[in-house]
């Protein structure tokens, strides 16, 4: 009886995972020019998860030597390494594009040639799978996950860390955001703004700032921006910035970009690092990006952390 039960399980897995990456290869050949796909009950996802999925593998020799690079480069400076890839939309809500939604995660081979290398990470694939069966984990019509999960995310990081402050002088607001989602504008539709309601945090009434002075470095793309800068990237004081200084207990270091968070990220860190006072005063660097970009990106350059004397 538990042979059949494993069988069952095992063949689900694999339906998942062959029925998404068939849907990919298909709209791939089909497709011409498209950046934002329409899926079920007018969700919308970003073309390049689709890239990305409908390849053999979900991450490229090249990304793992790179990142083992700059482990190794940071260690030199006394430095620690996190990686942090945010899962694809098109992954955890793949049910609104084909019809089985069995769980499939396709980075376990990835976190385990990392933790080969001795570089530590964080799977979020089941992280978000076990907070999708209560909540809205990505926006409908947006590449991002949804305000709740920023919290979930810097928890999820908080624990790799093993800490735990109670960050109390950080206060907690609620109120309701809305925003047109980045994908609409890559759809020839018109949709109604989502709605959301959001806990913000301020410090001394204040939105947090970053601090460069401090020890964390949260490096990245978009994802570390969402929540957190205004504007385009929708409100202030919800992000994983905000989150993961109040679990931190203090306001950490932010330098991120709005487009790849791959090489460009890495060179601004670079030019920061010029000043070697600042670079003496960091000891980790959460580096948290679209996991699309392990395959997707066309950098993956070596980069180093500081100019070398």
């Amino acid at each position: 009886m538990k042979l059949l039960i494993l069988i069952f399980f095992l063949c689900s897995v694999l339906n998942a995972e062959d029925d998404l990456k068939k849907f990919c290869k298909e709209k791939l050949e089909s497709a011409e020019s498209v950046r934002a796909l329409e899926g079920g009950d007018a969700w919308l996802f970003p073309f390049k998860e689709i890239q990305h999925l409908a390849k053999e593998e979900q991450f490229s020799e090249k990304s793992l030597k790179v990142i083992e690079d700059y482990k190794n480069d940071l260690a030199k400076e006394g430095i620690k390494l996190l990686v942090v890839p945010i899962p694809p939309k098109s992954l955890i809500l793949k049910e609104h594009l084909v019809s089985k939604s069995s769980e499939w995660n396709p980075y376990k081979k990835y976190h385990q040639k990392l933790k080969e290398q001795k570089v530590d990470s964080i799977d979020l694939v089941p992280t978000f799978y076990e907070a999708k069966k209560s909540a809205q984990v990505f926006c409908k019509r947006d590449s991002h996950f949804s305000p709740f999960m920023s919290d979930v995310i810097a928890k999820a990081i908080s624990k790799k860390l093993d800490v735990n402050a109670k960050g109390e002088k950080y206060s907690i607001e609620k109120m309701e955001v809305s925003f047109e989602g980045d994908l609409t504008r890559q759809s020839p539709k018109e949709f109604e703004k989502e709605k959301f309601n959001i806990q913000y945090l301020t410090l001394n009434g204040a939105f947090p700032e970053s601090n460069p002075q401090s020890p964390t470095l949260l490096l990245g793309d978009s994802n570390c921006l969402i929540y957190s800068a205004g504007g385009d990237m929708h409100t202030r004081g919800a992000g994983i910035f905000e989150y993961l200084s109040k679990s931190l207990g203090n306001n950490i270091d932010l330098l991120a970009v709005k487009g790849s968070g791959i090489d460009t990220a890495r060179v601004d860190f670079f030019r920061r690092s010029m000043d070697i006072n600042y670079l003496k005063n960091k000891k980790l660097v959460i580096w948290l990006f679209a996991a699309y970009e392990l395959t997707e990106s066309r950098g993956w350059k070596k980069i180093p952390v500081r100019r070398e004397e």
